[in-house]
């Protein structure tokens, strides 16, 4: 959300930049933030952004269900009021809000570390990954919780030291084959809790290119080796 903000003079009605630093207020009718987005949102930030120089934050509020915000402008132009994500995940150093977007970002065959619960479903296809838990909840929304297709090659999936909530009629799991093709999965769960909604599920599955089926169960894996320990 971005604002031009702008002083003109009544005598000329040009455009004018203050003589020296002012506080500037601002008030909104309705929060920024949602309350669904509430517990995803670190802070709010006021970011500067000059016609001819580096965006600079102006001010940073750790309240995000504030409607008020004042900061000290020494020129007017654009003002940006970004939403600082809460990390989720990261990846080699780098922090992410969401494992969809730490999954886009991540080399094949990386590791993938929970930093705080998750509430998201991540579907991918021919991508291995370690899913490093670190002893938090990743639970399923609108889908199954984790699926990775297996479709033009091999796919190995390690997951470690957590728990895997499905949504409920969904899996926690899925190692779904999409080709006929030599191709195979790997799967192995170390110190993994899966945890199931406790409702009837018969979700299709692909089985093959062009065939599927439906099936129940916690997790589903065609043509995978799935090993489960401690």
């Amino acid at each position: 959300m971005a604002y031009d903000i702008s002083f003109f003079s009544l005598e000329s009605g040009e455009e004018v930049e203050p003589l020296q630093a002012v506080a500037v207020s601002m008030s909104f009718k309705e929060a920024m933030v949602t309350s669904e987005e509430a517990e995803d949102v670190k802070e709010i930030s006021v970011v500067h952004l000059p016609d001819s120089a580096q965006a600079e934050t102006v001010a940073t509020v750790e309240n995000v269900d504030t409607t008020e915000f004042t900061f000290r402008a020494e020129s007017f132009s654009t003002y940006l009021f970004a939403l600082i994500m809460t990390p989720k995940v990261s990846v080699d150093g780098e922090t992410y809000p969401s494992i969809k977007i730490a999954a886009n970002k991540a080399e094949d065959g990386a590791t993938i570390t929970l930093l705080d619960d998750i509430t998201e479903s991540l579907e991918l296809t021919d991508r291995s990954f370690t899913f490093d838990l670190n002893g938090h909840t990743w639970t399923g929304k609108g889908n199954s919780t984790l699926i990775a297709n297996i479709s033009k090659k091999n796919v190995s999936i390690r997951l470690t030291g957590g728990t895997i909530i499905a949504d409920a009629g969904y899996r926690a799991v899925e190692m779904a084959k999409k080709s006929t093709a030599g191709v195979y999965g790997n799967l192995r769960m170390t110190g993994v809790i899966l945890e199931g909604s406790g409702s009837t599920l018969t979700k299709t599955i692909a089985v093959a290119s062009g065939t599927s089926k439906k099936s129940g169960g916690i997790l589903a894996a065609v043509d995978t080796n799935v090993v489960a320990e401690n």
